[in-house]
């Protein structure tokens, strides 16, 4: 676990798993500003991947109530992004704590992998009320990102020194890729993989997040998934990009099409074009899943689909065994 030490006006993130809610009323000399804390969980693999080393900004949305008072927004998708100085964390608008004052924060990381100039990585349509973080209509296959959520694990009381705020941080999507293998040999036996496509899964949906808590609903508009090409051999079999998708909807289908293309010893082209159809499946918000096809035979119409390897979402978890699902024709 990589702890980032703080300047007095740098702010940053904590960046793990787990967590719990805690409000608590701050006493603070007015030239205390408000900071975040940073630790950065286990290294993801994802389309935009987010690591301890690349982690470059979150956004933050936060509510204070005054002792009988009523609450109010205070900060308000604000964005927390690394300095010129590696290691130095801050955001533009610093604001103090206030004394008699409780505090409560959420936050969110949807690629987090740069200062965000132009709004892309920004959420527009987040809400914030207390203990409840809210997303609606988030669209994974547009987004194609890492999206982390989290609610404070602390407020701070402030005497002498300013604590952090601590967040920690979940993987709100899971991960599906589809790795093809082949019994067609090495050397000039490689298999072209193009036309790559999987279609039918629902890519937009709303997020309702408490501590520890994803809940996604409200799924609608398939969108098509498209990768790279890329080739297969027997001895290292080949995989498409990883493609983030929105997690928790029960009996999801959809379908995998690409062309294959072999050249054999004798400089003879096999084209054929590939279907599968994968039923039955539920996706859980942070975990793997590796779809594993075979291409066998020259006339390469000897293909399966496999059960997919599932496994939680760390450093470098995509799993390559399972049993048959379907053929793919």
């Amino acid at each position: 676990m990589k702890r980032f030490l703080l300047p007095a006006v740098a702010a940053a993130a904590v960046l793990t798993l787990g967590g719990c809610t805690k409000t608590e009323t701050v006493n603070v000399s007015e030239n205390r500003f408000i900071e975040f804390d940073a630790f950065i969980w286990k290294s993801t693999k994802a389309v935009e991947e987010v690591n301890t080393d690349n982690i470059k900004s979150f956004y933050v949305l936060g509510q204070k109530t005054p002792a009988n008072g009523s609450p109010t927004d205070f900060f308000l998708n604000e964005q927390v992004y690394e300095s010129a100085t590696p290691g130095e964390w801050i955001y533009d608008d610093r604001k103090m704590w206030e004394e008699n004052t409780t505090y409560t924060f959420a936050a969110y990381s949807n690629g987090g992998l740069a200062k965000d100039e132009d709004g892309t990585h920004k959420i527009a349509n987040v809400v914030w009320n207390g203990t409840q973080l809210t997303i609606d209509d988030y669209n994974a296959a547009q987004q194609a990102n890492d999206l982390l959520v989290s609610i404070a694990s602390n407020s701070t009381e402030v005497g002498t020194s300013n604590v952090p705020v601590q967040f920690s941080f979940q993987h709100a999507l899971s991960m599906i890729k589809f790795t093809i293998k082949s019994e067609l040999g090495d050397n000039n036996n490689a298999i072209k993989i193009s036309n790559f496509k999987v279609s039918g899964i629902n890519a937009q949906a709303k997020l309702t997040y408490t501590t520890g808590n994803i809940n996604w609903t409200e799924w609608s508009d398939p969108e098509d998934l498209l990768a790279e090409n890329f080739t297969t051999t027997t001895s290292v079999p080949g995989a498409s990009e990883p493609f983030v998708v929105i997690p928790g909807e029960e009996g999801v289908g959809f379908t995998v099409t690409f062309t294959a293309t072999f050249i054999d010893d004798v400089d003879d082209t096999y084209k054929q074009d590939l279907t599968a159809t994968i039923s039955g499946q539920k996706f859980t918000a942070g975990y793997r899943y590796n779809y594993i096809a075979t291409i066998s035979g020259a006339d390469m119409k000897v293909i399966t689909f496999e059960e997919p390897d599932v496994t939680p979402w760390t450093d470098d978890s995509w799993g390559d065994n399972g049993p048959v699902i379907s053929d793919l024709n």
